[in-house]
Parts: C-alpha cells; sequence; structure tokens
C-alpha cells in the first residue's frame, strides 16, 4: 500500500511541474503578444533569438 502512496507522490507532483511550466510559457507569450501589439519588436527590445 506504501508503493500506492509514493506513485501518487511523484504523480502529482510531475503534474503540478507540467502545469506550472505551462503556466510560465502563457505568461511569456502573453508578454510577447503585448509587446507586439504595443509595436516593440523582438529585435527593439533585446532579447535575441528567443
Amino acid at each position: 500500500m506504501f508503493e500506492v502512496f509514493i506513485v501518487s507522490v511523484i504523480y502529482w507532483t510531475a503534474l503540478l511541474m507540467v502545469f506550472l511550466w505551462l503556466n510560465r510559457r502563457l505568461a511569456h507569450l502573453k508578454e510577447r503578444i503585448a509587446d507586439l501589439e504595443a509595436g516593440i519588436g523582438v529585435k527593439e527590445k533585446g532579447k535575441g533569438g528567443e
């Protein structure tokens, strides 16, 4: 029964990490969209190749 608990903890931790990663990607995308709408290009802002 202890194995089920360990697997569950690993599963929920991995799921949380995926949601955190997606949240960071979405925040970066929203920032980039706002910059493009404001007329600030990637080269003008100095972000390089991101």
